[in-house]
């Protein structure tokens, strides 16, 4: 076994270090000088003793005259050659997570889409809404053109590739409402079905019977006409659940004012209408009911002229 000894590092001295093997005979016995004590050198400020210690071996691997002194005379070398791999381990990983967002980027659907460019709600119970700029400035016909092909080549849709174009223009013209709704639901591979049925974004809000299945339904010449691609298989009560409360976020309530352009237009909404309230301060008791602050979405309201008047810029 090798016994290092500590060398102290001076000024004027070159530092020796002797390697004593007592496994090997009286004159196998070497002495290692390093030709320059320059790699050793430390300043004044910083004289302290340090121990160079040659890698413990199993009495197998002997170490050699060779190998201790080129750990000494560079032992900066042998440091970047173990840096090294790990740098390139790093940048490695960094490529690996740039190549995994890009893939996540590839494989977002239109559902994922519309939840980062909808209106926030100031209720978290409604989460989002979309009005309809929104909805036309994301849903153009390339969108849906990929969003259809991504359910082509992930087999959920025998769509031929001639009706692709054809579909998608249906969407636009009659049913992009009803399939930003099955989108985020993951049901879009459905729409097929939809367009069979003659089911349209005219027909929206559908009601429900108040069944536990909870069927929806729609109106045609004043009668109610079941739903029945909402009730196909693949279709589960909580899907015709979600469908039913989604649906009023793609029609948020206009606000404005009545005939006279100056008395806001008293209105009562249904429990499954969404208003288009984006942020709410806490309310205020008033002498006639609690008085809240809140900001409505842009293309929502038709107070903006009046709005101007009192300089109030915010809301807008």
């Amino acid at each position: 076994m090798s016994i290092p000894q500590r060398i102290p590092l001076t000024n004027g001295e070159v530092p020796k270090l002797t390697v004593i093997d007592y496994s090997a005979s009286e004159s196998e016995r070497k002495t290692v000088t390093p030709s320059s004590h320059e790699n050793l050198h430390r300043s004044s400020d910083d004289r302290r003793c340090t121990t160079a210690t040659p890698t413990v071996r199993s009495s197998a691997q002997k170490p050699t005259k060779k190998s201790i002194a080129r750990f000494i005379q560079n032992p900066v070398s042998q440091s970047r050659t173990r840096i090294v791999p790990i740098s390139r381990k790093l940048d490695n990983h960094k490529e690996e997570v740039i190549e995994d967002s890009e893939q996540q980027d590839e494989d977002e659907g239109l559902g994922d889409v519309l939840r980062k460019v909808g209106h926030r709600h100031s209720d978290i119970r409604v989460k989002y809404f979309w009005t309809d700029d929104v909805l036309v400035e994301t849903m153009t016909k390339p969108c849906i053109v990929a969003e259809l092909q991504r359910y082509q080549e992930e087999n959920r849709a025998p769509f031929a590739a001639t009706s692709i174009e054809r579909i998608a223009d249906d969407i636009i013209t009659h049913r992009r409402k009803i399939f930003a709704v099955l989108a985020l639901l993951d049901k879009g591979a459905c729409i097929e079905q939809v367009i069979a049925e003659g089911l349209t974004d005219k027909d929206l809000p559908l009601h429900t019977d108040g069944s536990s299945s909870c069927s929806l339904y729609r109106v045609v010449n004043s009668q109610n006409r079941k739903v029945n691609c909402f009730s196909l298989r693949g279709w589960r009560t909580l899907h015709r659940e979600t469908f039913f409360t989604s649906q009023y976020a793609m029609n948020p309530q206009f606000l404005g004012f009545d005939s006279d352009g100056r008395t806001p237009k008293h209105e009562e909404f249904s429990p499954g209408v969404v208003l288009p309230i984006t942020k709410e301060e806490e309310g205020h008791q008033g002498g006639y009911g609690v008085i809240k602050k809140i900001k409505l979405a842009p293309t929502c309201h038709g107070f903006h002229d009046r709005l101007r008047l009192v300089r109030i810029t915010d809301l807008q």
